[in-house]
């Protein structure tokens, strides 16, 4: 039985899902991706697995016609997940501008404190120029 879905899971990503990869010095391996076969290079698998090398998302980046989710506050301001389709309007653009476009609902719940701290960093690094 094959497990490869499982553990593209595992690292946070889905199938055919590229992803950068760095070694520990920050330097960049290259791009990659789990399909249904596997994974093309069992070095990289291996430090990814252990810890040594990082993967570095790609934001998605929804097609016109296509769902997507997206976080956005509840009358408590309190971040919830919200979906829409991506239909060319100015609010797709800027939610996939902020990083607020997401595959799914799991993907966007796990990227709701990154991206809350992410727009802080924003706004706190546009205060000191």
């Amino acid at each position: 039985m094959n497990k490869i879905e499982d553990v593209a899971k595992l690292l946070g990503v889905e199938l055919n899902e590229y992803f950068t990869v760095l070694d520990e010095k920050g330097a960049n391996i290259g791009e990659f991706c789990f399909d249904e076969i596997g994974f093309p290079n069992a070095n990289v698998l291996l430090n990814l697995l252990e810890g040594t090398y990082t993967m570095v998302k790609k934001p998605h980046k929804p097609k016109n016609g296509e769902v997507y989710y997206f976080l956005s506050p509840d009358s408590n301001f309190n971040l919830q997940v919200g979906k829409r389709t991506f239909q060319n309007h100015t609010i797709d653009y800027i939610y996939y501008k902020a990083g607020n476009a997401f595959r799914s609902v799991d993907e966007a719940k796990r990227q709701s404190d990154t991206l809350f701290h992410d727009l802080i960093e924003y706004y706190e690094g546009e205060e000191k120029k």
